[in-house]
């Protein structure tokens, strides 16, 4: 317990995890006050976008209605029904902009669902509409599963709804970046040990190569954990606190590419264990490097290129739940990958446990430093 302490003590004294952990709480309160703040903006920019759609399907119905006027009595069917199906297309569309602007959520979107089956009967007839099918019949299934359990649809990266914003926060601050970053600041008093020749001095004292190592690993994790628990913690408190009130936020669906949809709860209680798994096993590859290689530049540049390479194979489309460092990127894992297998647990422990036991191994050899 003493040795624990005195590992907390180094890493505090810097203050650099101190100001990351406060850098961090602050970035959180910022982006949810920016999102505060852009709500109304969001609303008359989508309303402004929609009823773009509106003027696009209006003109081309007026140069129809134009070229029937010349042809006289003889007329064209095919362009009548065209001129028609416009008429209705922006009919229902100006419905829909007048339900946003009365804030009239639900009804909104089965509007939205009737102007896409318009469009898409638009399209059908060889018009010009700013949505693929595809895009629209995207929108029209998750409108659908909004509509079953009574919730507003949400802008992903504006929302301040709680379970919204909190996958906005998992984007943003659990990735590659902010775990690197977390890494090397709560590991830079192991590495600072070995750069500057202190670590003999820990050596020259009678504690066994294991409980030294585990110090040090407890240390990295319950830091890791207190980042990463401020981090969540703050995000469903000011949401939850100030944020947009429905029932049962966490029922809202996140679209994946393995299952259809998943509940917000779900994506959150993945996000948060995956996440904490991941880090474990992150603490353990630094702790690993440490004793190995025992140069503050080269345990970060190694755990640098690890971080390079897992980020070059996962966006050359390598998902798979046996590979450790897919957690890098939590949302990535979450939403392309078939959950509740159990193999991140099982290939995250594996490697935690492998790497741990190669440190211990590696520390007993006290002659190199």
């Amino acid at each position: 317990m003493n040795v624990l302490k005195f590992e907390f003590k180094k890493l505090w004294r810097s203050r650099l995890f101190v100001i990351f952990l406060l850098l961090s709480i602050g970035l959180v309160l910022g982006l949810f006050a920016r999102n505060f703040i852009y709500q109304d903006i969001i609303k008359a920019e989508k309303m402004s976008q929609i009823q773009q759609y509106s003027l696009n399907v209006r003109k081309t119905v007026i140069t129809d209605e134009s070229e029937l006027q010349e042809m006289g009595e003889e007329g064209d069917p095919v362009l009548e029904e065209e001129v028609e199906a416009g008429r209705a297309l922006y009919s229902k569309i100006d419905e829909w902009v007048e339900a946003i602007d009365e804030d009239q959520a639900l009804a909104a979107l089965q509007l939205e669902n009737e102007a896409y089956e318009l469009a898409i009967y638009y399209h059908e007839l060889n018009k010009q509409f700013p949505l693929s099918v595809s895009e629209m019949e995207a929108e029209m299934t998750l409108n659908h599963e909004l509509i079953r359990i009574g919730l507003p649809k949400e802008d992903l990266h504006t929302s301040i709804q709680p379970a919204v914003f909190s996958k906005q926060v998992v984007l943003l601050f659990f990735n590659s970046f902010g775990f690197f970053i977390l890494i090397v600041l709560i590991g830079l008093p192991i590495v600072k040990e070995f750069d500057d020749q202190t670590v003999k001095l820990t050596y020259g004292l009678p504690i066994s190569p294991l409980r030294m190592v585990l110090a040090k690993w407890l240390m990295m994790i319950i830091s890791a954990v207190i980042w990463f628990v401020s981090v969540i913690g703050t995000t469903l408190l000011i949401s939850s606190w100030l944020g947009k009130g429905v029932d049962q936020p966490f029922n809202y669906p996140f679209d994946t590419q393995t299952a259809g949809f998943i509940q917000a709860g779900d994506y959150l209680q993945q996000a948060i264990g995956y996440g904490l798994l991941y880090l474990m096993m992150l603490v353990t590859w630094f702790t690993f490097f440490s004793f190995l290689l025992k140069r503050s530049l080269l345990v970060q540049g190694s755990l640098f290129s690890l971080f390079i390479m897992a980020e070059i194979t996962i966006s050359q489309g390598f998902i798979n739940q046996w590979f450790p460092w897919l957690y890098q990127k939590l949302d990535v894992a979450i939403t392309q990958t078939i959950a509740g297998s159990g193999l991140a647990v099982v290939a995250n422990i594996a490697c935690t446990i492998v790497l741990l036991l190669l440190s211990i191994a590696v520390s007993k050899r006290r002659g190199h430093v």
